[in-house]
């Protein structure tokens, strides 16, 4: 059954791997209900607040939205903060007090990565049943299809949704508009619901592929009809900055470059050279930076004394323009881990209906398959170690924190299994 409802999460099924499936006597709805003990969130509500007690604005949101909670109200919030203000650990508080008055509660994101901060929470596209198209994959010429919601395939999980009454939406900005407007008609505009959403326009705006300003800028949620149905609530105190007491005038002077930088202003940390108001690009001169003038300068710099820690590196990365760069520092990297590296090879086949006779197959030798390294996949031989830091790219299991971008150590390799921290 554990097996079965880790597929489902990723929209597969036993029998798509040749198992039967399993009786399941409980839908996604009962599951849920039965999740939370609400005394136990009450609980953990009084554990957040001791470990961070709100702001002034941080308990006037919280009093605002647990009213819209308490009095059944339909209610669209979006809370915008700057990183480090403290939405995430808001969010955990107005879920923990709304479940502890037994309130059936749903969470996303928008990236798998950001789901991980919470507990059950899935991508924006898994919860309302998206499809996830790869680069490549979509035939459609206007790429509609990939926002097109399957809810109604999905008995159960329509069912979950119409009985919830409250869902919090992460990373709330990165998200195409369609995605929201979709899902808004689609459950009746959110009848009798509070939504929250969260995020900081200051960030990662929707990704068009090889879109310009103007598709960019239509995609996102402000240009939606429904951004006027919401209520716009503020986070301004920096707490990230407030709760480290070690070198705090020089990570406030940081904090205000970021916040600077995200609202096109100038800094006495940055000036801005130039800025194109068709495209929206602006460039800025920052600072106080340290330069390096040559990779072995660059190397100890990320990495002190070459050692390779992993409590420090699973934070630092360097950051490259071109995969040939990735892969060029990568391999230097690695030559720092002192374990037996150990080579893995993808293994491409060809279905009968492309290949009925076998004159492609027989044209995939080694060296060909060496020649293929796409943006997303490894390639044809991956090279790993015991010890090395790895991304993940794929959203395997996000409950377990196997997220897309997702850092890990591998501690062990196997043929056809790698063992990961």
């Amino acid at each position: 059954m554990n097996l079965s409802l880790k597929l489902k999460d990723n929209d597969k099924r036993l029998s798509d791997y040749g198992l039967p499936n399993p009786e399941e006597n409980e839908t996604e709805l009962q599951r849920a209900l039965l999740e939370y003990d609400p005394h136990q969130q009450a609980e953990l509500l009084l554990q957040l607040n001791d470990a961070t007690p709100n702001t002034e604005e941080q308990q006037h949101i919280f009093d605002h939205i647990l009213n819209s909670i308490s009095n059944n109200q339909t209610s669209l919030y979006f809370i915008q903060g700057m990183g480090g203000s403290g939405k995430t650990t808001l969010a955990k508080k107005i879920l923990a007090a709304a479940r502890s008055m037994e309130t059936l509660c749903l969470g996303c994101a928008s990236t798998g990565l950001a789901a991980t901060n919470y507990d059950n929470f899935d991508t924006a596209h898994g919860l309302f049943k998206f499809p996830v198209t790869e680069d490549g994959d979509n035939d459609d010429d206007d790429g509609d299809g990939r926002y097109l919601s399957k809810l109604y395939e999905n008995p159960e999980r329509m069912e979950l949704l119409q009985q919830s009454k409250v869902i919090v939406w992460d990373e709330f900005p990165s998200n195409n508009k369609i995605i929201f407007e979709n899902v808004y008609h689609i459950l009746n505009g959110f009848a009798n619901k509070v939504i929250i959403c969260m995020g900081d326009f200051r960030q990662i705006a929707p990704v068009i592929p090889n879109g310009d300003r103007q598709q960019i800028v239509n995609a996102s949620i402000k240009s939606s009809l429904l951004w006027n149905k919401f209520t716009i609530l503020h986070l301004t105190i920096n707490m990230r900055l407030m709760q480290n007491q070690n070198n705090n005038q020089q990570q406030k002077r940081y904090g205000e470059l970021l916040l600077a930088i995200g609202e096109g202003e100038n800094n006495r940390d940055a000036d801005m050279i130039s800025s194109d108001e068709i495209t929206g690009q602006q460039q800025f001169g920052i600072c106080n930076l340290p330069f390096i003038h040559t990779e072995e300068e660059a190397i100890n710099f990320i990495y002190p004394n070459k050692i390779i820690n992993p409590e420090n590196s699973i934070q630092r990365a360097f950051l490259a323009i071109t995969n040939k760069d990735v892969d060029e520092w990568n391999s230097k990297i690695q030559s720092l881990n002192s374990n037996e590296p150990i080579s893995l090879f993808s293994k491409d086949n060809l279905c009968e209906v492309d290949d009925p006779h076998g004159i492609l197959s027989k044209m995939l030798t080694k060296e060909v398959l060496k020649q293929f390294n796409n943006n997303s996949t490894p390639p044809h031989e991956l090279i790993l170690k015991v010890g090395d830091i790895c991304i993940i790219t794929r959203n395997i299991a996000k409950r377990e924190g196997l997220a897309n971008n997702a850092r890990v150590m591998i501690l062990n390799i196997q043929k056809y299994c790698i063992r990961v921290n």
